[in-house]
């Protein structure tokens, strides 16, 4: 069966990484799929992988990959022809989704035709002052995060997502929904946290 969602993640953490899959394997939805592209020199982020196919998952799936001076963008927009789900998300390594957050995500896809559909998440902003702020999933530059969309991959490869920089994700995301139904979970449901 194909999968509903394939998350593509540049990695470079692997105990970051470890808890991904691990809030991957408690979804509601088990149709996913992980592809791990590992930018480390020494493939620090293989032993993660091997450990979860130890416990029989065949869902997750490696490649060690040079490191190209931008945020992971390149990478993951070349790896995107190879992901087999209807829908892609592209979450950082150390993104964490609550149970639901594709049975939500798909649901709100599905009833509404979105090819682009946002939630509510959590930013630790590392200052100190409020550790995780609460954020609307809007999809325009600063206000939205790389992990808190899932996208239809033929519009991901039609936008081809030409800012590699800094904010490319909302970017991304404006320009995408600019051309395609989008909209967000009911009630902005906060379902992703990036740490």
């Amino acid at each position: 069966m194909m999968p509903d969602v394939s998350f593509i993640v540049t990695s470079d953490r692997p105990n970051h990484l470890r808890h991904l899959i691990a809030c991957l394997r408690v979804q509601t939805n088990a149709n996913w799929e992980l592809l791990v592209l590992d930018q480390t020199p020494r493939c620090t982020c293989l032993p993660p992988v091997t450990e979860v196919e130890a416990l029989g998952e065949t869902r997750v799936f490696y490649e060690h990959i040079p490191r190209v001076g931008d945020f992971g963008q390149t990478m993951k927009m070349a790896y995107t022809q190879f992901a087999r789900g209807e829908f892609v998300c592209l979450p950082n390594d150390d993104a964490y989704y609550v149970p639901s957050f594709i049975d939500q995500m798909l649901w709100t896809a599905r009833s509404c035709k979105y090819e682009l559909v946002t939630c509510g998440w959590l930013w630790s902003s590392a200052d100190n002052t409020t550790p995780y702020r609460p954020m609307a999933g809007i999809p325009r530059f600063g206000h939205i995060d790389i992990g808190g969309f899932i996208v239809k991959r033929e519009a991901l490869i039609a936008d081809g997502w030409t800012v590699t920089g800094e904010g490319g994700d909302g970017y991304l995301a404006e320009r995408i929904a600019s051309r395609v139904p989008h909209g967000a979970v009911p009630a902005d449901h906060i379902l992703y946290v990036h740490n």
